[in-house]
């Protein structure tokens, strides 16, 4: 498991995405970063019930990528964690670590809100 805080974030991603296209450029990639995200981590959700690992490997690579974009450094790396044990197909590692990756995008997704609307930085 990671040593990193669930609510670690790198703030140089927003910052860059911010020097790109204002806070509206920040707002749409979160607002994108939070049903994309989403997505993946139900599609790899379903994966597990079908015991397809590469599938399951692919869906966490693209969520992988899109919270590396937002500076969600812990899912970022329970993302690559559960990718690798995918490829290594370690299904019983990856089952088990799967629960804490739902919950790092649940505040990930609570955090960018709360940045989207103004809240803490």
């Amino acid at each position: 498991m990671s040593d990193l805080p669930v609510t670690e974030f790198d703030p140089a991603a927003l910052e860059r995405l911010r020097k790109l296209g204002g806070e509206a450029l920040v707002a749409r990639i979160i607002e994108i970063f939070c049903s994309h995200s989403a997505a993946k981590v139900d599609e790899a959700r379903e994966c597990l019930k079908r015991d397809d690992l590469p599938n399951f490997g692919r869906a966490i690579h693209s969520l992988r990528s899109s919270a590396g974009n937002v500076g969600a450094s812990h899912l970022f790396e329970l993302a690559g964690q559960l990718e690798r044990l995918a490829i290594e197909n370690q299904n019983a590692e990856v089952r088990a670590l799967f629960p804490e990756l739902e919950r790092a995008f649940r505040q990930a997704a609570t955090r960018l809100q709360e940045k989207r609307t103004g809240g803490s930085e």
